[in-house]
C-alpha cells in the first residue's frame, strides 16, 4: 500500500483519536476508533447526555445543477422532488434492477440546486462508480466526490443541541434551530459555513450530523468537547455506534442489507417499515432503478397477513425473509436475558428453522427513577435483529421464538415491535416480557 493510500485510510481526526488512547480498528477501509473508555460507558453516556462521533469514513457526494433532481429521481428509491425546498433530508436507497440494495444512503438538500448524498464508507468506491455511470444519461449534471474536502461528525443525545449552540455562541453567531427530524441548516463558525442536519444513527430524538471543512474539523471537535464538558459529553467510537443503532432497530449494510445469511441478496422490502420510509411510488411516471421489482415485492409483503399471491410459497417468494427485531429472555422467560446472540445464529419457531440472526449483542440501558428521565442505575440485556421466514406468518409482536447458538439449549426470545421508545428529548429502553419502560 502506497503512502498516499495509507493517508486516505485515516480521517482528519486520526491523530487525535490515537493521542486520546482510543482502541483503533479497520472499518470501511479506515483506521477508526472503536472505543475510548468502554463501549458500555459510551453507549450509556450518549443516552443520558450526548456523544460525539467521528464518522468521516462515510462517503460524501455533491450533486448539483439543473439536472440534479432528474438524476436523483432516477438513481434513488425515495423521491428527491419531495424535498421541495432547501433545508430538508430523507433516507433513501441505491437499488439494483432486482430490488436489492447496492447501499442505503441519506440525501440532504442544502441549496436550490445543491444536494449532498452520504453513503456507507465500505461501499464508497462502488457507489461512486455506479453513480458516475448513471450520470452519463444527464449531461450538464455536476457530480463531485467531496469526501476529502468535507468531514462528518455526529453529535447525538439529549444535550446535543445545547452543546452545539454553546459553540455557536462563542463565535457570535445566532443559535441554530432545527425543530424537526430531517431538518437541515447552516451555521457560521469563525467565518466558515458548517452544514448541520437533524439526522443520526442512534435513535436519539436530539440527533445532529455536522459537515465541517476538513481543515476546521479538529478545532470544531475539540470545541464541542470543551463546551460539552459540564454536560458530560463524551467522544464515542464505532463500537457504541453499533450498539446504539441496534437498540434503535436500524439496519447496517452487510447485516440487514446486502447479502443475506442464505447467500442471496436481501430484498429491500424485507426491511418493512424502514423500506416504506425509503421507497416512494407516489409518482407513477418516475422510473427509478428497481421500481418494478420493488413494486412486486411490496404486493407480496402487503399480503403476508392474508393469502399470499399465486406462486409465492416458501421457495418462490420475492421476499422470502423479513427483518425483525428480537428481545432475548433469560432461561425462565420472565426477564430480559444477557446471553448475547450473534450474526449467523439460527432462529427457531416451534423447533423448526425460521431464519438467522443478522445483528446481535448485549447492550446496556438505564433503569430510570419512577416518573422521571433521571437514570438511576444501568442494566444489560441481549437484543438482536433477525432475518425471519416470511411464510411462517410469525408477524405479531410478542411471538415466542428461540435462538440456536450451536451449543447448549436454544435461548428463548420474542419478536418485538421495538426495543427503544422515544420519550420527549430522551429515549427509554423497552424491557420484555411485558414491554415495560426501563
Amino acid at each position: 500500500m502506497s503512502a498516499q493510500e495509507q493517508i486516505s485510510r485515516q480521517t482528519v481526526l486520526h491523530e487525535w483519536h490515537v493521542s486520546a488512547g482510543a482502541s483503533m480498528h479497520e472499518f470501511g477501509g479506515f483506521d477508526m476508533p472503536i472505543h475510548y473508555q468502554t463501549i458500555m460507558a459510551e453507549h450509556l453516556g450518549t443516552r443520558a447526555h450526548a456523544g460525539l462521533f467521528d464518522i468521516s469514513h462515510m462517503g460524501r457526494f455533491w450533486v448539483r445543477g439543473a439536472q440534479a433532481v432528474p438524476f436523483l429521481r432516477r438513481a434513488l428509491t425515495n423521491d428527491a422532488a419531495h424535498l421541495s425546498e432547501p433545508g430538508w433530508s430523507h433516507y433513501t436507497i441505491l437499488a439494483d434492477e432486482n430490488g436489492c440494495a447496492l447501499d442505503d444512503t441519506f440525501l440532504y438538500r442544502v441549496d436550490r440546486e445543491d444536494y449532498l448524498l452520504v453513503v456507507n464508507g465500505a461501499n464508497h468506491g462502488r457507489d461512486w462508480a455506479w453513480l458516475q455511470e448513471l450520470a452519463q444519461e444527464f449531461p450538464g449534471l455536476q457530480l463531485e466526490d467531496r469526501s476529502q474536502e468535507l468531514a462528518m461528525l455526529a453529535l447525538q443525545g439529549p444535550a446535543a443541541m445545547r452543546v452545539l449552540n454553546a459553540v455557536v455562541a462563542q463565535s457570535g453567531a445566532s443559535p441554530i434551530v432545527l425543530s424537526e427530524r430531517n431538518a437541515v441548516g447552516r451555521v457560521r463558525l469563525d467565518g466558515a459555513d458548517v452544514i448541520v442536519a437533524r439526522t443520526g444513527y442512534t435513535g436519539e430524538p436530539v440527533s445532529l450530523e455536522l459537515f465541517p471543512a476538513t481543515s476546521r474539523t479538529v478545532d470544531l471537535w475539540e470545541r464541542i468537547l470543551e463546551a460539552g464538558r459540564e454536560e458530560s459529553v463524551l467522544p464515542v467510537g464505532l463500537g457504541a455506534r453499533d450498539t446504539l443503532r441496534l437498540e434503535a432497530g436500524l439496519p447496517l449494510y452487510g447485516h440487514e442489507l446486502g447479502e443475506g445469511p442464505d447467500g442471496q441478496p436481501i430484498p429491500i422490502m424485507a426491511l418493512l417499515s424502514m423500506a416504506s420510509r425509503a421507497v416512494n411510488f407516489a409518482d407513477p411516471g418516475r422510473q427509478f432503478v428497481g421500481r418494478e421489482a420493488l413494486a412486486r415485492q411490496l404486493v407480496e409483503v402487503d399480503n403476508r397477513g392474508r393469502s399470499a399471491p399465486e406462486g409465492t410459497d416458501a421457495g418462490q417468494r420475492r421476499v422470502p425473509y423479513l427483518v425483525r427485531r428480537l428481545a432475548v429472555l433469560d432461561k425462565r422467560k420472565d426477564r430480559p436475558g444477557n446471553n448475547p446472540v450473534r450474526q449467523g445464529h439460527r432462529l427457531l419457531v416451534d423447533e423448526q428453522a425460521a431464519g438467522w440472526v443478522t445483528s446481535g449483542t448485549v447492550v446496556p440501558c438505564w433503569r430510570h427513577a419512577p416518573g422521571t428521565d433521571s437514570p438511576a442505575e444501568s442494566i444489560r440485556r441481549a437484543i438482536a435483529l433477525a432475518y425471519v421466514r416470511a411464510d411462517l406468518r410469525v408477524r405479531r409482536p410478542g411471538t415466542p421464538v428461540s435462538v440456536d447458538k450451536g451449543r447448549g439449549r436454544p435461548l428463548p426470545a420474542l419478536l418485538v415491535r421495538t426495543n427503544l421508545r422515544v420519550c420527549g428529548d430522551h429515549t427509554r429502553a423497552v424491557l420484555y416480557p411485558g414491554a415495560r419502560l426501563a
